[in-house]
């Protein structure tokens, strides 16, 4: 991406405006006229009868969510205070001033709304007008410079769920995956410890290069009690284009993990040395792509000497089959065989592949599309 400058040209508009009709049962799209912000508190008290809303819409190019689009912010007035009140908030209106979200800024636009019988106006005056303005457009810069994946450990203790320990890892295209000075080493400490193990080395705070999906999150965990736990990741302006999964060792199983929220994942520390051991967990990489299948669930258990894969799944349509595919190091994956999808509408489905040959590894599932 590069930079654009765009440059209005022509009169600058003063004085009272035209007023603006809105047909009944209608929106109306409104711009602001000024080259400054106006004050929705004033704009609407011009209103000429009370089923034309007060409330009003803008478009927000910073609430980017999951897919990066921006998304719509409802303004509400509220009598009580004298301000507008914004839902769902952040992006561009994050900071909570009551300002910013009274304002509505120069070169921007706004709908309104007529829930009455008959047509409705407002006029945009002067004394609308309000000093200062602020930046209500898309962040400048790469996406990368604020990149971020934070994980905690919390110790689910019987009267207070606890901080235990935590790292951070921090992604740019600027900075060297390998272990340098930029990258802090992890600290013991005398309870439990949770850290990031990168190039032989345990760290409390990673920077690397921006995921790809090829790349694996080792974690290092070790002094943990015989209690339950409760892993946090808290992910920050990740790439939209990747899906990651916690895989859990000791349960052989496989689960999503948000890259637009807060996710969370829950393990008990046992009697069975297993459950501590110190490479239980890392979190891989995948791309995203869209598949006519959503996996719920995935399992593999020992039995008979063999490897019981099993998956659910559900909203499978026009699918011909699941290609199963192990690995001896979580990154080259290998087909092993491969399960007929059944026709169902079922809400939800189980499948099972049983290995014979197994490796010491991580199996996956995949899902392979035909047309209908």
């Amino acid at each position: 991406f590069t930079s654009t400058t765009l440059r209005s040209k022509g009169n600058v508009l003063m004085g009272t405006q035209p007023a603006v009709t809105v047909s009944a049962g209608k929106f109306a799209l409104v711009s602001t006229p000024y080259a400054s912000a106006i004050d929705m508190r004033v704009v609407m008290n011009t209103r000429s009868n009370s089923s034309l809303s007060r409330s009003f819409q803008i478009w927000d190019p910073k609430l980017q969510g999951g897919y990066g689009f921006g998304a719509y912010q409802t303004f509400d007035f509220n009598p009580e205070t004298g301000n507008y009140e914004v839902a769902p908030g952040s992006g561009s209106f994050s900071s909570g001033n009551p300002n910013d979200i009274n304002f509505v800024q120069s070169g921007s636009a706004f709908f309104i709304q007529n829930t009455g019988a008959s047509a409705a106006s407002i006029t945009i005056s002067e004394n609308a007008k309000t000093s200062g303005s602020r930046d209500a457009f898309r962040p400048t810069g790469s996406l990368s410079s604020s990149a971020k994946f934070r994980t905690s450990l919390l110790a689910m203790n019987s009267a207070s769920i606890d901080m235990a320990d935590g790292s951070i890892i921090r992604y740019d295209d600027a900075f060297n995956s390998a272990v340098d000075g930029e990258d802090v080493l992890k600290s013991t400490n005398f309870g439990e410890n949770f850290s990031l193990l990168s190039g032989g080395k345990e760290l409390a705070v990673e920077r690397r290069k921006l995921p790809v999906a090829t790349d694996t999150i080792f974690y290092r965990m070790y002094s943990l009690r015989r209690q339950s736990y409760r892993l946090e990741f808290a992910p920050t302006n990740m790439p939209a284009d990747l899906n990651a999964f916690l895989e859990d060792a000791f349960t052989n199983t496989s689960v999503p993990v948000s890259l637009t929220d807060t996710s969370s994942y829950v393990f008990t520390v046992s009697t069975v040395a297993a459950s501590a051991a110190q490479n239980r967990f890392r979190i891989v990489f995948r791309p995203q792509t869209p598949l006519p299948v959503t996996v719920t669930e995935v399992r593999a258990s020992a039995q008979n000497n063999r490897v019981a894969v099993e998956w659910t799944v559900s909203n499978q349509v026009n699918l011909r089959e699941y290609r199963v595919e192990r690995s001896a190091d979580g990154r080259s994956f290998t087909a092993i065989g491969t399960v007929a999808a059944r026709d169902t509408t079922a809400a939800s489905t189980g499948y099972r592949f049983d290995d014979a040959q197994a490796l010491t590894g991580f199996p996956a599932i995949e899902g392979i599309a035909v047309p209908g």
